[in-house]
């Protein structure tokens, strides 16, 4: 199964109660999230761009927003938890894992 975000981001919206955000303005660009969940500003992304998603959470971060990730996990559980959990350490971001089977979507916070 291929994870593609935007097929998951409305399912992620409804479960979560989240709404589409604004564009924030870092400065040199206005860059726009995913999702705005009560006050923190998410970058969603697939478990094989995790990493995209990482610099993304911290330019929200730099735009003055409270900022998280989340990643839609199909395949890699352990090693996105483990990269989850560093990424909450040493960045203060707000950190999920979305674990997803045929739109069936469950919730884990990091």
């Amino acid at each position: 199964m291929t994870c593609v975000e935007r097929q998951y981001i409305p399912i992620i919206r409804l479960k979560l109660n989240c709404e589409d955000p604004e564009p924030i303005n870092v400065g040199f660009a206005n860059i726009k999230p995913d999702l705005k969940c009560g006050d923190t500003y998410f970058e969603v992304e697939c478990e094989d761009k995790a990493h995209y998603g990482l610099g993304q959470a911290l330019a929200y971060r730099y735009g003055g927003k409270r900022a998280g990730l989340i990643i839609i996990v199909i395949n890699r559980y352990g090693e996105i938890v483990k990269f989850l959990k560093w990424v909450k350490r040493n960045f203060d971001l707000k950190t999920m894992v979305i674990t997803c089977k045929d739109n069936n979507c469950e919730v884990l916070s990091i």
